[in-house]
């Protein structure tokens, strides 16, 4: 197995056979982060040491027995060294953790954005899919939009220079003008 492949708890698993057998299917909507590291069971119920509980920000269902999901740390520093993946009814579906492997390490200046897949080939296919908050793609919309203008701030200069500089050689009867 993986150092950072997440295991299927029991409870986890119970769900998803239950929604399976009853036509639905259940959704993972919030991931935590703790700092406790230790080798992860199928008997776990909750992180020894959670730091942070947050949305999935991002996700999809990649196939009948895989999700990808993303989460935006943004509050708090800790090491992460264990993961929970809750069901929207607080149920504690997967985990992962290792004893001596930090998986991230989150500071109050950083904002940590960690990509997750799950592979569900304990459960049944389909039984599980992703609730998130939106589009993690939005998060830098406002850099990009800074960016963007600096650009093109930039560019209308050059273009302001280039005229200027044309304007010159015509007044200077220079033949060749600046090709921009």
């Amino acid at each position: 197995m993986s150092d950072y492949q997440a295991i299927i708890t029991q409870a986890g698993l119970n769900k998803a056979i239950d929604a399976d057998q009853n036509g639905v299917s259940i959704k993972v909507t919030h991931i935590a982060a703790g700092t406790s590291g230790y080798t992860p069971s199928v008997s776990k119920v909750s992180l020894a040491s959670e730091a942070v509980r947050i949305p999935v920000s991002g996700g999809k269902n990649v196939s009948n027995t895989q999700i990808h999901l993303t989460g935006l740390f943004d509050t708090g520093e800790f090491s992460c060294r264990e993961l929970g993946f809750f069901l929207e009814d607080g149920t504690l579906f997967a985990i992962w953790s290792h004893p001596t492997n930090v998986l991230f390490y989150k500071t109050e200046l950083n904002t940590v954005v960690q990509s997750f897949d799950l592979v569900l080939s304990a459960v049944p296919p389909g039984s599980i899919t992703v609730d998130t908050t939106g589009d993690l793609s939005l998060i830098y919309s406002t850099e990009f939009v800074q960016f963007a203008t600096a650009i093109m701030d930039n560019m209308m200069r050059q273009i302001e220079q280039r005229d200027a500089i044309n304007n010159m050689a015509a007044e200077l009867n220079l033949s060749k003008p600046l090709k921009g």
